[in-house]
């Protein structure tokens, strides 16, 4: 199992033949393959996606997010977490180190 120190140091990029755009405030994105839509309609989650650029690690989109957002640490860490999983689970994000 991996440790919440090692997750929190990895680094998310949204994955090949995904194209994303921001409309109106919300950020959508279509996988390649199956063409499938994808509709970030929170504020929270279009923020999280946006700061998805290949550079930030998961802490420092977490710090971000406990900053922007009133928000407890253990939640924002624990839904980040989730989400994460989530998009790499829809095929739109790659996690560096993810086994």
């Amino acid at each position: 199992m991996i440790s919440v120190q090692d997750q929190l140091s990895r680094i998310p990029t949204q994955a090949n033949g995904v194209a994303s755009r921001l409309v109106d405030g919300v950020a959508i994105a279509l996988t390649e393959g199956d063409q499938t839509l994808h509709t970030f309609d929170g504020p929270v989650s279009t923020h999280i996606w946006m700061l998805i650029d290949g550079h930030r690690t998961l802490a420092q989109i977490l710090d971000d997010l406990q900053s922007t957002f009133e928000v407890e640490p253990q939640r924002a860490r624990d839904d980040l977490l989730q989400f994460i999983q989530l998009l790499q689970d829809r095929g739109l994000v790659a996690v560096s180190g993810t086994p």
